[in-house]
């Protein structure tokens, strides 16, 4: 992840994850969990949203020099009059090294899942 550490983030993908991985070593497996990004998503009131790595806020709480750029833009081709919804990006980045720490991105429009 973009921290190199460790972080709650109160999923249930991830508590599923890591119970089979204590389950794996409680039975003498040794596993060992591979992480999160992070990633999430909610629909409220017509507005879908998703979330992964760190916010703007976040990545300036842990000490990083985070700024963030932001794009709005159609979801399809122009051509396409119907159901083409618009969709803003963020992406949070180091100033420095230029990394991406994390994005989000909103829309009326379902963007979980494509």
């Amino acid at each position: 992840n973009a921290t190199r550490d460790t972080n709650y983030i109160a999923l249930a993908s991830n508590a599923v994850r890591t119970g089979i991985v204590a389950a794996h070593n409680a039975c003498g497996t040794a596993l060992e969990g591979i992480g999160v990004q992070g990633s999430n998503g909610i629909s409220i009131y017509g507005l879908h949203m998703v979330s992964t790595g760190l916010t703007l806020e976040k990545a300036k709480c842990l000490g990083f020099d985070a700024a963030v750029t932001e794009y709005t833009d159609n979801q399809k081709p122009e051509f396409i009059e119907h159901g083409n919804f618009q969709v803003t990006i963020k992406i949070v980045y180091d100033k420095e090294s230029r990394r991406i720490l994390g994005a989000q991105m909103a829309s009326h429009e379902d963007i979980s899942m494509g």
